[in-house]
């Protein structure tokens, strides 16, 4: 009896013992990938935007799951997109234990093109009329085009008004070269003043490769040529000119963490000249003008890390950023050299959200203009070599229309949106020309204001913006010269000697600020 119930023991254990040998051993590997496309966008750029590792072991069915739901955000992430799913499959498992998993990719893209008028006036440079379009999705690569064409009068102390008309395009397709992961890069400008005899044009095109060394090493290298022509050289005889460049770079891993981004570090130098091929008499790059002539060595390195997901129209996640290079002019014998930190941080709740976005730098031998980071603050206002810069925002949802439920005809569903209102808070504070002084808190930068925002439902990638911003001390310079005890305050806590420019900056456009 004893020995039956022995017998049974031992077989119940070994039992056990077989199920769960059999569970742990039931390892997966995705076999392959096929794409289901609703839409322009192409399977390369799509399998190029969010990566499916087709080589990774999953030592159970969980760990599986999980990398795929990562995938899932991924794919969401990517605004081009209005709808993303995907189904695996899973096939009989083989002599080495291994559960061979086919993914079925579908998605569907969301409307990404869109025109729009841009005027904007201003009483000391004139008036600006631009008609833009945008499309997210151009020949369905993921990547945006931008076009505009523009009529601007322009007005300057002590110079006649002038009367100038322009356009632009910039777009750029990634395909594959054999083991290359490769990008064409094109941008037009072009501008006539009237009465000039010709009009200033820019037109550069280029292409870089990446060509994977290892798992966590890439070797990125690309070359650019542009010709320009440029009116305010011709003095020189150079307003007809070339532009060649050529660059490397070999981002490096160090750290994958897990769903939060890579930490990559990335080497690079570059080297640019510019040449005339009609006056090569003159040397070997037929330049004059000592602006143009070079050539110029750049060489630098940056460590980033971050990842920032989309949660229905709000951010979550974080990113960060750290770059110093050093350039190097042959002809002058000069060099410059800058480093720049910066970092983004998003929350995302139900019906609100937080984000913020810092950038320091310090340029050693020139000067950069920064007022375009500072809403309230007109662009050319900030030009400096260091500042601190901050950005704070708190969207909140207000509004999300549903024209159908409430009884509009069924083609209104197209233009269904979320509307979000912003206030903000930006400051900035840095070596003030101006006033003589560096990163004194007198002298810095400080605005506030309120931005709406609509997230249309059937344009994703798509956001419409309305900004008002109003520099605050400025504010309350007008305020003071009718109410005397904050012109007190104003003057005590802030320099106001250099303000002059307008107190408000009121923009409507296309895209988040940041």
């Amino acid at each position: 009896m004893i020995s039956f119930r022995l017998r049974t023991v031992a077989c119940f254990f070994i039992f056990l013992f077989l199920i769960s040998t059999s569970i742990t051993s039931e390892q997966y590997r995705i076999r392959s990938v096929v794409y289901e496309i609703t839409g322009l966008t192409r399977k390369y750029p799509l399998s190029q935007a969010v990566r499916i590792d087709t080589n990774k072991t999953f030592e159970n069915k969980a760990e599986l799951e999980s990398y795929l739901q990562d995938k899932l955000v991924q794919l969401k992430n990517q605004r081009v997109l209005e709808e993303a799913y995907i189904f695996p499959s899973y096939g009989e498992e083989t002599e080495t234990g291994i559960i061979p998993v086919d993914l079925l990719i579908k998605t569907k893209d969301t409307w990404n093109i869109i025109g729009f008028p841009y005027p904007k006036y201003n009483s000391n440079t004139g008036f600006v009329f631009k008609l833009k379009i945008k499309d997210y999705n151009f020949f369905g690569t993921m990547r945006t085009l931008n076009g505009e064409l523009s009529y601007e009068y322009k007005t300057e102390e002590g110079k006649a008004p002038k009367h100038k008309i322009g356009g632009g395009v910039s777009f750029d397709i990634p395909f594959k070269l054999g083991p290359l992961h490769s990008n064409w890069e094109n941008s037009l400008g072009i501008n006539y003043a009237i009465g000039e005899k010709a009009p200033a044009f820019d037109f550069t095109t280029g292409v870089t490769f990446s060509m994977p060394l290892h798992k966590a090493i890439s070797l990125n290298f690309g070359a650019s040529q542009a010709v320009k022509y440029d009116p305010d050289y011709r003095s020189s005889n150079d307003a007809f000119y070339l532009t060649e460049g050529v660059s490397i770079k070999l981002p490096i891993v160090l750290a994958k963490i897990e769903n939060k981004g890579n930490l990559t570090w990335t080497p690079s130098s570059s080297l640019s000249w510019n040449f005339d091929p009609t006056e090569t008499r003159l040397g070997w790059d037929g330049i004059t003008h000592s602006d143009l002539k070079g050539p110029d060595i750049t060489v630098g390195h940056e460590l980033a890390t971050g990842r920032v997901d989309w949660i229905e129209n709000y951010r979550q996640g974080y990113s960060a950023h750290f770059s110093q290079s050093l350039s190097y002019d042959i002809y002058s014998n000069t060099y410059s050299t800058s480093f720049s930190v910066s970092g983004e941080y998003y929350r995302a709740f139900k019906y609100a959200g937080f984000a913020s976005r810092l950038y320091v730098f310090k340029n050693f031998g020139l000067k950069s203009e920064e007022g375009s980071r500072i809403r309230g603050v007109r662009d050319t206002y900030i030009k400096t070599d260091s500042a601190f810069l901050l950005n704070i925002d708190v969207p909140i949802k207000i509004l999300q229309t549903n024209w159908v439920g409430w009884g509009a005809p069924s083609w209104m569903r197209w233009f269904d949106f979320e509307m979000q209102l912003s206030p903000f808070i930006d400051i900035a504070l840095g070596n003030n020309d101006a006033a003589n002084r560096n990163y004194n808190p007198k002298d810095g930068w400080y605005a506030a204001g309120l931005e709406i925002i609509g997230f249309p439902n059937k344009m994703r990638s798509i956001q419409g913006r309305i900004s008002f911003g109003i520099d605050t001390v400025r504010f309350a310079q007008k305020l003071g010269e009718n109410i005397s005890f904050i012109d007190t305050a104003v003057k005590k806590f802030f320099t106001t000697d250099w303000r002059k420019e307008e107190w408000y900056e009121l923009s409507i456009g296309i895209g988040l600020h940041y």
